[in-house]
């Protein structure tokens, strides 16, 4: 119950202030977000790309995602991408170390991995064929 409440807190005065890189907004992006919300499968996935150990993973999920949820806010989505940031930095992945290093949090390192890559490619060109889609080029005669 502590850990919840400390996400809560965080996720609503702490996160709210703190500029975060892209990175973030581009891996809520690739996790297909449906109503503000992604699946928690679709938040694994992500993490799955980071080069954290699986139980850190486990960690991270169970400290980012409300008990028994099927689905993250994109504040419960940047503090796990937060968290991942910390392991892949070997500090401490806890909800009060990212409330100690909120301006100064290491940003989460997903580009150097080529499956990440290939998954922001795809979605560049999903977002190309839609705009191709609905606004199609008149060739002139």
């Amino acid at each position: 119950m502590q850990i919840n409440y400390l996400l809560r807190i965080f996720n609503k005065f702490f996160i709210a202030d703190v500029l975060l890189p892209e990175i973030y907004m581009s891996a809520f992006t690739l996790a297909s977000p449906n109503a503000g919300t992604v699946s928690i499968p679709a938040l694994n996935k992500i993490l799955g790309i980071s080069g954290v150990p699986h139980a850190t993973i486990e960690k991270i999920l169970n400290l980012a995602a409300p008990t028994n949820s099927s689905r993250v806010n994109r504040g419960e989505f940047n503090v796990a991408l937060a968290l991942v940031a910390l392991a892949q930095k070997n500090m401490d992945v806890s909800i009060e170390n990212l409330i100690d290093h909120k301006h100064d949090l290491p940003e989460p390192n997903l580009l150097q991995f080529p499956l990440f890559r290939l998954m922001i490619l795809g979605l560049l060109q999903l977002q190309l064929s839609l705009h191709r889609n609905l606004f199609p080029v008149q060739v002139l005669q």
